[in-house]
């Protein structure tokens, strides 16, 4: 896997701003079968070194766009063990960005709290608040105090960001087309504040793919994971390359189009629930590392479908979006 051009603006060559910072392709792995259904997964968690996980594709786009808007900083928000915040921390620094965050609480586990711990060793500038309430105005302070900075949405998960999972979308038809997997009927992903889910759902269209159906697994509240949010992402994504004056296809994603189950949430955000549980050791019996906060939430669908029969005779591609490395700065 090298550094290589996005293949999504090798079909839509552009201006929009894009830094390599993925080893694609990642791989795609046959692991299985459940309820009938052929199991494979696309393995994100090798997109990046030293860390990867879904959240670098979008960064490709977001840190490109704010080194060239004339950025010294970026800000962003994230749960205390955030992965995204983690993420932004090591790549946006590495880009030369000072990384600020405003951090909500989460339950915590022993994960979350070494994620935690890399985070200040990667030197954020954490803005804790007690409250998702006052998140806008502490925002809008951390940007006063990190000026010029550029704002990266919640997960990255909105216009350029994007389309780290558009292009996804074209690296997993080329994988199709080269036989390296089956076309799959179905791909499963968990969906949090949606940018991967409506990256995919954008991406799979304009690559020719719109046959392929994309369920998402919600792993946040409904306020901040739902169908029509999802919709607007993949069209803010589309947005972003028509600004660009590329010629789109006739694509519109509209909530209709957005597959959402809300029953593997559990309580809330990063609450661990028995089907995450099950779902954990299950990735495990099959050669994959699952988190309790978002894949394993999605993989639970996955085992719950596959017993209902709803699978069978089905190709599956579950989308590992989770990295289960805590880098320091001194890692290799």
């Amino acid at each position: 896997m090298l550094l290589t051009p996005a293949p999504l603006l090798q079909a839509f060559p552009c201006g929009i701003p894009w830094r390599a910072l993925v080893r694609r392709p990642t791989p795609v792995q046959h692991v299985g079968a459940l309820g009938g259904a052929a199991i494979w997964v696309k393995r994100d968690d090798k997109a990046g070194l030293p860390y990867g996980g879904n959240k670098v594709r979008k960064l490709e786009f977001l840190l490109a766009a704010a080194l060239e808007g004339g950025s010294r900083a970026i800000v962003t928000t994230g749960g205390t063990g955030s992965h995204h915040v983690l993420a932004c921390g090591i790549h946006g620094r590495a880009a030369g960005l000072d990384v600020h965050a405003v951090t909500f609480p989460q339950p915590m586990t022993e994960h979350s709290e070494a994620v935690s711990r890399a985070t200040a060793a990667w030197g954020v500038r954490r803005w804790p608040v007690a409250s998702k309430l006052t998140l806008p105005l502490t925002v809008r302070r951390a940007l006063r105090a990190a000026s010029p900075a550029s704002l990266i949405a919640p997960g990255g998960s909105w216009g350029a960001g994007v389309l780290g999972y558009a292009d996804a979308a074209f690296e997993l038809a080329e994988q199709v087309r080269s036989g390296a997997c089956p076309k799959p009927d179905l791909v499963v992903v968990p969906s949090g504040t949606g940018g991967t889910h409506a990256g995919l759902l954008l991406g799979l269209a304009l690559a020719g793919l719109g046959d392929i159906q994309v369920q998402g697994v919600a792993v946040v509240d409904k306020v901040f994971c739902n169908a029509p949010l999802t919709a607007a992402a993949a069209r803010s994504g589309a947005q972003a390359l028509r600004r660009e004056g590329v010629a789109l296809p006739r694509t519109r994603v509209t909530a209709a189009d957005v597959r959402l189950d809300r029953g593997f949430l559990g309580p809330g955000y990063a609450h661990i629930t028995p089907e995450a549980t099950e779902a954990l050791a299950t990735g495990k019996d099959l050669g994959i590392t699952l988190d309790t906060t978002y894949s394993a939430k999605a993989f639970a669908w996955l085992l719950a479908a596959a017993r209902s029969g709803a699978l069978g005779g089905r190709t599956v591609m579950f989308w590992l979006t989770y990295d289960d490395r805590v880098p320091l700065p001194s890692s290799p």
